[in-house]
Protein backbone atom coordinates (compact mmCIF):
# COMPACT_ATOMS: atom_id res chain seq x y z
CA UNK A 1 0.00 0.00 0.00
CA UNK A 2 1.54 3.29 -1.11
CA UNK A 3 -0.58 5.98 0.59
CA UNK A 4 0.67 9.31 1.85
CA UNK A 5 0.93 8.90 5.65
CA UNK A 6 -0.85 12.26 6.08
CA UNK A 7 -4.04 10.68 4.72
CA UNK A 8 -3.79 7.79 7.15
CA UNK A 9 -3.24 10.23 10.00
CA UNK A 10 -6.38 12.15 9.03
CA UNK A 11 -8.34 8.90 8.83
CA UNK A 12 -7.18 8.10 12.38
CA UNK A 13 -8.34 11.55 13.54
CA UNK A 14 -11.74 11.06 11.91
CA UNK A 15 -12.06 7.57 13.37
CA UNK A 16 -11.18 8.83 16.85
CA UNK A 17 -13.93 11.47 16.69
CA UNK A 18 -16.59 9.18 15.20
CA UNK A 19 -15.89 5.79 16.82
CA UNK A 20 -18.19 6.35 19.81
CA UNK A 21 -21.04 7.79 17.74
CA UNK A 22 -23.90 5.86 16.18
CA UNK A 23 -23.04 7.17 12.71
CA UNK A 24 -22.75 4.62 9.94
CA UNK A 25 -20.01 5.89 7.67
CA UNK A 26 -17.56 4.55 5.14
CA UNK A 27 -14.53 5.83 3.26
CA UNK A 28 -15.21 5.88 -0.48
CA UNK A 29 -13.75 7.44 -3.59
CA UNK A 30 -10.11 7.30 -4.56
CA UNK A 31 -8.87 7.09 -0.96
CA UNK A 32 -11.15 4.12 -0.34
CA UNK A 33 -9.77 2.48 -3.48
CA UNK A 34 -6.17 3.23 -2.43
CA UNK A 35 -6.87 1.54 0.92
CA UNK A 36 -7.76 -1.56 -1.11
CA UNK A 37 -4.48 -1.41 -3.07
CA UNK A 38 -6.05 -0.02 -6.23
CA UNK A 39 -3.34 2.02 -7.97
CA UNK A 40 -4.84 5.50 -7.61
CA UNK A 41 -3.53 8.66 -5.97
CA UNK A 42 -6.15 10.23 -3.70
CA UNK A 43 -6.67 13.97 -3.84
CA UNK A 44 -9.13 14.02 -0.93
CA UNK A 45 -10.99 11.77 1.50
CA UNK A 46 -14.65 10.99 0.81
CA UNK A 47 -16.90 10.01 3.71
CA UNK A 48 -20.24 8.52 2.82
CA UNK A 49 -23.13 8.34 5.23
CA UNK A 50 -26.86 9.01 5.37
CA UNK A 51 -28.53 12.41 5.74
CA UNK A 52 -28.53 12.48 9.55
CA UNK A 53 -24.97 11.15 9.64
CA UNK A 54 -23.72 13.95 7.38
CA UNK A 55 -24.99 16.59 9.78
CA UNK A 56 -23.68 14.70 12.80
CA UNK A 57 -20.20 14.34 11.25
CA UNK A 58 -20.28 18.07 10.53
CA UNK A 59 -21.07 18.71 14.20
CA UNK A 60 -18.42 16.33 15.58
CA UNK A 61 -15.74 17.74 13.27
CA UNK A 62 -17.04 21.32 13.33
CA UNK A 63 -13.64 22.96 13.81
CA UNK A 64 -12.62 21.68 10.35
CA UNK A 65 -15.75 22.71 8.40
CA UNK A 66 -15.06 24.68 5.22
CA UNK A 67 -18.48 24.09 3.65
CA UNK A 68 -21.54 23.45 5.79
CA UNK A 69 -23.54 20.33 5.00
CA UNK A 70 -26.58 21.19 2.91
CA UNK A 71 -28.75 19.49 0.35
CA UNK A 72 -27.07 19.84 -3.02
CA UNK A 73 -28.00 18.82 -6.52
CA UNK A 74 -25.46 18.42 -9.29
CA UNK A 75 -25.89 16.96 -12.75
CA UNK A 76 -26.11 13.33 -11.61
CA UNK A 77 -25.98 13.60 -7.81
CA UNK A 78 -28.47 14.56 -5.13
CA UNK A 79 -26.89 14.55 -1.69
CA UNK A 80 -26.44 16.28 1.61
CA UNK A 81 -22.93 17.51 0.97
CA UNK A 82 -20.31 19.31 3.04
CA UNK A 83 -16.56 19.68 3.23
CA UNK A 84 -13.83 19.79 5.84
CA UNK A 85 -10.15 20.61 5.68
CA UNK A 86 -7.97 18.70 8.12
CA UNK A 87 -4.24 19.41 8.09
CA UNK A 88 -4.57 20.86 4.59
CA UNK A 89 -6.39 17.85 3.10
CA UNK A 90 -9.97 18.11 1.86
CA UNK A 91 -12.53 15.74 3.37
CA UNK A 92 -15.93 15.55 1.68
CA UNK A 93 -19.07 14.39 3.47
CA UNK A 94 -21.69 13.07 1.07
CA UNK A 95 -24.39 10.64 0.06
CA UNK A 96 -23.92 7.79 -2.40
CA UNK A 97 -21.98 8.24 -5.63
CA UNK A 98 -21.53 5.77 -8.40
CA UNK A 99 -18.79 6.31 -10.96
CA UNK A 100 -20.83 5.00 -13.87
CA UNK A 101 -23.80 7.20 -13.01
CA UNK A 102 -21.47 10.19 -12.82
CA UNK A 103 -20.19 9.53 -16.31
CA UNK A 104 -16.75 8.49 -15.03
CA UNK A 105 -16.54 5.62 -17.47
CA UNK A 106 -12.73 5.47 -17.57
CA UNK A 107 -12.52 5.23 -13.76
CA UNK A 108 -15.20 2.54 -13.69
CA UNK A 109 -13.41 0.54 -16.40
CA UNK A 110 -10.07 0.79 -14.56
CA UNK A 111 -11.69 -0.42 -11.34
CA UNK A 112 -13.42 -3.27 -13.13
CA UNK A 113 -10.08 -4.39 -14.61
CA UNK A 114 -8.35 -4.24 -11.22
CA UNK A 115 -11.09 -6.32 -9.65
CA UNK A 116 -11.02 -8.87 -12.49
CA UNK A 117 -7.21 -9.18 -12.27
CA UNK A 118 -7.14 -9.44 -8.50
CA UNK A 119 -6.62 -12.83 -6.91
CA UNK A 120 -9.80 -13.60 -4.96
CA UNK A 121 -7.75 -15.32 -2.26
CA UNK A 122 -5.92 -12.07 -1.50
CA UNK A 123 -6.35 -11.16 2.17
CA UNK A 124 -8.23 -8.01 3.00
CA UNK A 125 -6.38 -4.98 4.35
CA UNK A 126 -6.82 -4.12 8.00
CA UNK A 127 -5.73 -0.73 9.26
CA UNK A 128 -4.96 -0.15 12.90
CA UNK A 129 -6.75 3.16 13.40
CA UNK A 130 -6.47 3.10 17.16
CA UNK A 131 -2.74 3.84 17.35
Amino acid sequence: MNIDPAYLNILRQIYTRLKDSNINWVVTGSFGFALQNVPVTPQDIDLQTNEAGAYEIECLLSKYVTRNVAFSTAENIRSHFGALTIDGIKVEIMGYQAYLKLGRIEKAQMLQKVLQDRDTSMPSITLNLQS
